[in-house]
């Protein structure tokens, strides 16, 4: 008699995180009840090329002052942000045009049925990333710990914020490409392929056009393999055999970049174009500590479950070697640049959204700690489930701290951008204002930002 096959722990982690997703989906998103759209702040510029190609059919943005952008000298109008965004939300944009013609809704690119479209499009971005980081850590790990990785990656980090909440910022959408991106390193090396190579080529080209210092990615698919000086002198020989794989990912990567490209050259009469005006890098000052360890935004305060991540970094020669040196040096790379921006809080967001698409190689990091406490044997028991239920103990308060704060966030405890020390232990155990005069307590311990100061770089402190 055949005996019934084990149950796949991680198909029903991911089935979970969809079916929680879409059912609850109108209880955390805020957007509907407070702005009526989704489209405001950056989601606003991102998303805008596409009323403006598809509706008013005018990329120069003369037919609106409502938008914030930038007046160039020859009267046309320039988003901040590149396009990338923009893509990925076009079919979803497609979808809510189409509902928005059949329910008889203004066909503006900004009634309710785009909205919506956009934001389950948000949703299901997510859940593809989710489903491709399932892939990559089967590969790796056995079932159990890859649904511990999807249950953390989702309910223990601000990955849920900007899924249901915020979801029609960038991260999720980058979360979802860099973990098909690390799909695909994985197959590329294993069987050098033409087709592998353009999607490659395009993904890495479509993560650089939605945020252009991601192209740091890269490092990952260069350094895959490389574990000493033999193996980068081997991975150099690899690429001289497949160089012509190696310029098809190239050539892809520009293809993908080539809408923006045209764009700026029609719209702004340069090819290339820096659309942030006086913002930049202080690349003398990274504010590193803060970015980690702050009140205001730090990484490690408000996902503090990426600890076991940096853990990991220890632990992958075990399990993950092919990415050990990659991962680690993306990581420190990454962190400086992001330390470096003169706005190293992000501005209002929950925790430190830049580095959310990092957060699938920090998941397959994380994969490492977990299969060493969870198969590493000592002289004693005692010992063994002492850090086995410990660390387990650890992953489910995380979680908790997680939700708690989106919720925060959600009814308007969790500051966007002024959060200190005082203020966030104030409202640590609290679900709403008591008072008009704890409200009032809250508005006062809270640390405004001087924005000018701290774009000009003189003043870029955590107070």
């Amino acid at each position: 008699m055949q005996q019934p096959s084990p149950i796949k722990t991680s198909i029903v982690a991911l089935l979970f995180i969809i079916i929680f997703s879409y059912t609850t989906a109108d209880f955390w998103q805020a957007w509907k009840k407070n702005t009526g759209t989704p489209f405001t702040w950056d989601v606003e510029l991102y998303y805008s090329y596409l009323p403006a190609a598809f509706i008013h059919h005018d990329l120069s943005f003369k037919y609106t002052d409502k938008l914030p952008m930038q007046v160039l000298e020859n009267g046309n109008k320039n988003p901040k942000y590149t396009c990338g965004m923009a893509i990925m939300y076009a079919p979803f944009f497609l979808i809510g045009h189409k509902i928005a013609i059949n329910q008889h809704s203004p066909l503006d690119g900004l009634s309710e049925p785009y909205g919506t479209a956009i934001h389950f499009g948000s949703i299901f971005y997510v859940m593809l990333g989710l489903f491709f980081l399932r892939k990559i850590a089967l590969k790796f790990y056995s079932e159990n710990i890859t649904a511990l990785l999807l249950i953390i990656a989702y309910f223990g980090t601000n990955l849920f914020n900007y899924t249901l909440r915020d979801g029609e910022y960038s991260h999720g959408y980058l979360f979802c490409l860099v973990s098909i991106y690390t799909y695909l390193i994985i197959s590329w090396h294993k069987q050098p392929k033409y087709s592998t190579s353009v999607f490659i080529g395009l993904l890495i080209g479509l993560i650089t056009l939605i945020r252009p210092t991601d192209g740091l990615f890269f490092i990952v698919f260069v350094l895959y393999g490389v574990k000493n000086k033999i193996d980068l002198k081997e991975k150099f020989s690899l690429f001289i055999v497949h160089k012509w794989k190696l310029a098809t990912i190239f050539i892809c990567g520009i293809i993908m970049l080539m809408p923006q490209i045209i764009f700026w050259k029609i719209y702004t009469g340069h090819y290339i174009f820096f659309s942030y005006n006086q913002e930049g890098f202080f690349f003398t000052d990274p504010k590193i500590w803060e970015v980690l360890f702050s009140y205001r935004k730090g990484f490690f305060v408000y996902t503090p479950i990426m600890i076991l991540s940096v853990l990991g970094f220890f632990f992958m020669k075990k399990r993950i070697q092919e990415f050990q040196f990659g991962i680690i040096l993306f990581f420190i790379l990454n962190l400086y640049i992001v330390s470096s921006w003169w706005c190293w809080w992000y501005g209002g967001s929950f925790g430190m959204r830049a580095l959310i698409e990092t957060y699938p190689l920090m998941l397959l990091a994380m994969g490492a700690f977990f299969h060493h406490v969870f198969s590493s044997v000592s002289t004693s028991k005692i010992i063994d489930n002492l850090k086995k239920y410990g660390v387990i103990t650890f992953v489910i308060i995380c979680i908790c701290l997680n939700m708690i704060q989106t919720y925060e966030c959600k009814v308007g405890l969790m500051h966007f951008d002024s959060m200190n020390k005082k203020t966030y232990w104030q409202i640590f155990d609290e679900f709403d204002y008591e008072s008009h005069e704890d409200y009032d307590d809250y508005i006062k311990s809270l640390s405004k930002i001087d924005y000018d100061k701290a774009q000009n770089g003189t003043d870029r402190e955590d107070h």
